[in-house]
């Protein structure tokens, strides 16, 4: 230990400035985070068995740990979906390995029987409207799914379904792709393996259950500073949940962003800050953006008071650079950032992109708050897949991007 202090002060007398030190520890902090929250006990922080009302516990017991003087939580009711249990899925022949060979999203109905199976590609796909599908399952196969011409026309067909079919399959070469919901509808939309690309016949047998007021949580930290001017960090815990005995962990979707945000609020918590720095911790942003949406209406904070929000989501990798969603925006946000970068020495590859609101800086940025989204590019496992685990999971660049938002509580 009197070894380990004395390197540190070491370093600190070389820096000849003042900054804020990483040690080697904080890699290790987000790693046990994120180990425990894509454990099997929290249930892929989904609704099946209250695994995101688990994570919720876990990151309020976090903050309080790391001595963050307010910690709140927020309840909330919103609508969710579920598949309950997958009894059987057949197609032909093949038994298909659920979570491998193919994903059932939430928003199926209960369904039960065997049904004839239609295929379309790009040749017949105009004359969709004109074939009777009634009592059948519609196939759209990878020159259709795979191709981004057709992506939003097969969004608004499986999700209307005004063709009355039965159900959608959607053929995919690469990581099938699950999705949560807060509705459930009267057909079964699910993706599957190419193997699955000619088959006849489906047969199938599931159970989907849908909550119309679930009762979850948004998670808040307040840490005072010398000035009432707030610093926000953001990141969402929910996740995809099980399918079967199959949990999809969500290591860099998000359990990465939260291990982040408590990262920065356990350093900060003993430190003089500038700025009020607020920890935010939302529920259902896989639902639909609920939890931050609900917190921007229902705020707990005087909203006017943010000078930036940072929402960190898919933040574990980071070789290739992060970006940062609504940086055109916010120029002076990204100058900010490249400023420190080069101050500090990080060496992190900053891009900018435009608007999206396809994360929960989005309701922030509605109101009027200078609120981005950074994500981080490189090694992970796949999206919204049971792959996305620890291991498959780089943490590359996490120290310098942590050092990095570090700084700009104090800059």
């Amino acid at each position: 230990m009197l070894a380990y202090i004395y390197k540190h002060i070491v370093i600190s007398l070389l820096c000849f400035c003042v900054s804020f030190s990483i040690s080697a520890q904080d890699k290790d902090y987000a790693i046990s985070i994120i180990s425990d929250l894509t454990s099997p006990a929290f249930s892929g922080r989904g609704y099946q068995k209250n695994g995101v009302r688990k994570a919720a516990t876990y990151i309020e017991n976090q903050l309080k740990q790391s001595k963050i003087p307010y910690v709140l939580k927020q309840n909330l009711f919103m609508p969710v979906s579920y598949i309950k249990k997958i009894k059987h899925i057949q197609f032909d022949s093949i038994i298909a390995e659920v979570g491998k060979d193919v994903i059932i999203y939430p928003l199926s109905c209960s369904q039960k029987g065997n049904y004839a199976i239609e295929k379309i590609t790009k040749d017949n796909f105009s004359d969709i409207a004109l074939i009777d599908f009634s009592g059948k399952y519609v196939l759209f196969d990878t020159s259709l799914t795979e191709h981004p011409k057709f992506s939003k026309e097969i969004r608004t067909i499986t999700r209307q379904n005004s063709i009355k079919c039965k159900g959608f399959i959607l053929c995919k070469s690469k990581n099938l792709m699950q999705v949560q919901s807060n509705k459930t509808l009267s057909w079964v939309i699910m993706e599957a393996d190419t193997k699955f690309l000619h088959s006849k016949q489906i047969s199938i047998h599931l159970k989907s259950k849908h909550i119309p007021r679930y009762k979850s949580s948004n998670i808040i930290g307040i840490l005072p500073g010398s000035s009432d001017s707030i610093i926000a960090f953001t990141a969402h815990y929910d996740h995809m949940g099980t399918l079967n005995n199959i949990h999809f962990p969500g290591a860099n979707d998000n359990a990465s962003g939260v291990a982040m945000v408590l990262d920065i609020a356990r350093e900060l918590a003993s430190r003089k800050n500038k700025y009020t720095v607020v920890f935010l911790l939302f529920t259902g942003e896989e639902v639909g953006l609920i939890g931050s949406s609900y917190f921007a209406d229902n705020p707990t904070i005087d909203l006017k008071k943010i000078k930036y929000l940072f929402n960190l989501d898919v933040i574990g990798s980071g070789e290739n650079g992060i970006t940062v969603v609504n940086g055109t925006e916010f120029p002076d946000i990204v100058s900010l950032l490249h400023k420190i970068n080069e101050e500090e020495k990080l060496h992190l590859e900053i891009k900018s992109r435009g608007i999206s609101n396809n994360s929960d800086h989005a309701p922030f940025y509605e109101k009027g708050i200078k609120a981005v989204f950074i994500y981080a590019m490189g090694k992970a496992g796949g999206y919204h897949h049971p792959s996305d685990k620890l291991e498959n999971m780089s943490l590359a660049r996490y120290n310098e991007i942590v050092k990095l938002l570090l700084n700009v509580v104090n800059y």
